[in-house]
C-alpha cells in the first residue's frame, strides 16, 4: 500500500496546477526616444492576444496567440511557423524574440528581444480590465504638453 504526505499531494497538485497569467497586463519602456507599448490580454488558459506598438515602421497585433509555460519560462508555442501571426508581424517589424517570462509573485510578463541591433526589454504589469493608456503616465513633459495642447 502506497501512503503519501500531505506535502508530496500538495507538490503533485501545484506542478498540475501550475501558475498561468489571467487578465490584462500592459506596460511601456523608452528606447531612444520612442514609446514602446506591450498589450497582453489572455484568451484562454493556453492563448493570449499580443500587442506591441512604437516600432519604427511596424505594430504586432496577434488577436490569439497561443503559449506554454513551462516553470517561469514562457513561449509561444508557434513562433517558428510561417503563417503564424506573432512570426510574421515580428519577422516585418524585425523584432527576434529572444524570451519571456512569467513571474506568478508579482503577476508580471516580461519579454525580451532585439529590434535591429537594439535589445529591449518589455515588462507587463497586470492591470484592470478597462485600463486605458492615458491613465498611463507619459512623465512631467508629456503631462505639460498634453496641458498646452488644451
Amino acid at each position: 500500500r502506497v501512503s503519501l504526505s500531505f506535502c508530496t499531494m500538495l507538490a503533485l497538485l501545484s506542478a498540475v496546477f501550475a501558475a498561468v497569467p489571467s487578465g490584462r497586463y500592459h506596460g511601456t519602456t523608452r528606447v531612444t526616444f520612442k514609446k514602446i507599448t506591450i498589450d497582453v490580454q489572455t484568451v484562454s488558459d493556453d492563448s493570449f492576444s499580443l500587442k506591441i506598438a512604437g516600432i519604427p515602421g511596424a505594430t504586432v497585433d496577434c488577436p490569439s496567440e497561443e503559449y506554454v509555460i513551462t516553470g517561469n519560462d514562457l513561449a509561444i508555442k508557434n513562433l517558428e511557423v510561417e503563417g503564424d501571426c506573432a512570426h510574421d508581424q515580428f519577422k516585418k517589424a524585425s523584432i527576434k524574440f529572444i524570451s519571456a517570462t512569467y513571474d506568478e509573485a508579482a503577476d508580471m510578463i516580461t519579454m525580451k528581444a532585439k529590434w535591429k541591433l537594439i535589445s529591449v526589454t518589455l515588462k507587463a504589469k497586470k492591470v484592470a480590465g478597462d485600463f486605458t493608456e492615458e491613465e498611463e503616465s507619459d512623465g512631467p513633459l508629456q503631462r505639460i504638453l498634453k496641458k498646452l495642447e488644451q
